[in-house]
């Protein structure tokens, strides 16, 4: 009986032992997949956040890449409105170095980064050219057309200019005598170049043209029976009623 009962106890305790195994196993597995797919939803949320992460970087890239560079008209448009034109007036004041009259300055308006219109005032200080001390100023109408609305642009002006020549002039057994010449010009002017626009107001430009005579006039304040000295009229003729290149060196003023 004793050894009966043993037994069966052995055989209870056997069963315990194996069944309490099996569950240890069954929980060990479980818990290892439970890790595993901790793991794997870690790994995804890593992934994910490595995806999100590096467009919002390229997007911080590009941001500061474009804050870096200037911000022109061409800019302006692009970020403004989808691309739309959002310029739809600027006005302001543009002066410039050139050549046939070395100082200018313009009042000029701005429409929809597709026309200019201007109003330009500029001279040439009297100075010796020659043994004659002359000089010249003139009032223009300017236009502009931005054909890619970009700082591009294909112009003209109209201008009338008018020119002051005086000299003293030796005449033999006449002595010598001081006179004076004048001569007012109007010229049409076609020409090209840039103007740059910054998201500022600051402008800054340059372009070349071709200065042609359309209609001039003269008078001479001379003695009586003395013609216009040789030296006078060559001076007078070239800056006024010659076909000359023109050119902008640098334009720089404020649109707003």
């Amino acid at each position: 009986m004793r050894l009966t009962s043993s037994a069966a106890i052995a055989a209870s305790a056997t069963s315990i032992l194996l069944m309490s195994v099996a569950l240890l196993a069954t929980a060990d597995a479980r818990a290892a997949n439970g890790s595993d797919a901790a793991a794997s939803g870690e790994d995804a949320a890593q992934v994910v956040q490595a995806e999100e992460a590096a467009p919002a970087s390229s997007s911080a890239s590009a941001g500061e890449a474009s804050a870096r560079q200037p911000l022109t008209d061409d800019r302006v448009a692009k970020e403004s409105d989808g691309g739309a034109n959002a310029e739809h007036l600027r006005i302001g004041v543009v002066g410039g170095v050139g050549f046939p009259r070395p100082l200018s300055i313009e009042a000029m308006l701005k429409f929809e980064r597709v026309l200019s219109l201007g109003l330009e005032y500029s001279a040439m200080p009297s100075t010796s050219v020659g043994g004659v001390m002359v000089g010249w100023h003139a009032l223009a109408l300017d236009a502009r057309i931005f054909p890619f609305q970009g700082a591009f642009f294909l112009g003209a002006r109209v201008a009338r200019q008018h020119l002051d020549g005086s000299a003293t002039v030796n005449a033999g057994a006449y002595g010598t005598y001081s006179g004076a010449v004048t001569m007012d010009t109007w010229y049409l002017e076609p020409r090209l170049g840039f103007l740059w626009t910054f998201r500022s107001g600051i402008t800054v430009g340059l372009d070349a043209g071709l200065e042609m005579p359309l209609q001039k006039s003269s008078t001479a304040s001379l003695p009586a029976g003395i013609a216009v000295p040789s030296t006078v009229a060559t001076v007078r003729d070239f800056f006024g009623a010659s076909t000359l290149p023109t050119v902008t060196l640098l334009s720089v003023g404020a649109l707003f």
